[in-house]
């Protein structure tokens, strides 16, 4: 049996959202930006979700943009929030950030916009220090952007992440090495090296986000997984030693 820990990549399908979306991906395709009728029945679908998304929200439809992924709504965020005001600023933000966020706040700055990068601690957070810092400034930030901490990322001193990674997938565990949108890049982690944490031991970092179908079962199961792998790869490590 395979357990999934890596949510924040790529999330399975919720039933209802594959119920709601079959028709449309086989018998109902069609251009919805297109006239004809398989257009237009394309084109009262997408109304309708937008409906269904301003009701949830409390939104109006009309307030309701769909975008192809988080990347594209963070941008969409910041240089519509920074557009819609008229003028440039300060836009604030973690330095964790996710790279999406981090470029297109960088981006402002051909715009007139000053930045103000909030330093975190060990854990992540982002400081009172550096908060107040900001906030005592002359002018006070427009825009704020401030993190995932919702993932467990973690490292063991001469332990490679990738071998343990791969130890974990043998034993049934699917994690992850990297960010999520870039899991092949070998650099340590921006986030890890803002904690504080030495680049040689962030470098063999692995990632593991839960989802809506993860179970305590699981967890405990991977941590049992975890102990034996680590256990292992210790013993292979003193004897090459």
């Amino acid at each position: 049996m395979s357990v999934y820990l890596d949510y924040n990549a790529t999330t399975p399908l919720d039933e209802r959202v594959l119920s709601a979306m079959l028709p449309y991906l086989s018998a109902r395709y069609g251009n919805a930006s297109s006239r004809h009728e398989q257009g237009r029945v394309a084109r009262r679908a997408v109304e309708l979700a937008r409906e269904q998304v301003a009701a949830a929200a409390g939104a109006h439809p009309t307030e309701v943009v769909f975008t192809s992924g988080g990347s594209e709504a963070n941008n969409l965020f910041l240089q519509g929030a920074a557009a819609a005001l008229g003028r440039s600023g300060m836009v604030a933000f973690s330095a964790i950030e996710h790279p999406c966020v981090l470029n297109a706040a960088r981006q402002l700055t051909r715009r007139g916009w000053r930045l103000a990068e909030l330093p975190v601690d060990a854990e992540g957070r982002v400081t009172l220090a550096g908060v107040e810092a900001v906030l005592s400034a002359a002018e006070k930030p427009e825009l704020w952007s401030l993190m995932l901490a919702n993932t467990s990322y973690f490292a063991f001193a001469g332990i490679e992440g990738d071998t343990l990674l791969a130890r974990l997938d043998r034993a049934g565990f699917a994690v992850a090495s990297g960010s999520a949108c870039s899991s092949a890049n070998p650099d340590p982690s921006h986030v890890l090296l803002a904690m504080g944490v030495p680049p040689t031991l962030a470098r063999g970092a692995l990632r593991v986000s839960l989802g809506a179908q993860t179970t305590t079962t699981e967890i405990d199961d991977f941590l049992g997984a975890l102990k034996t792998a680590l256990s292992e790869l210790q013993k292979l490590t003193a004897l090459q030693s």
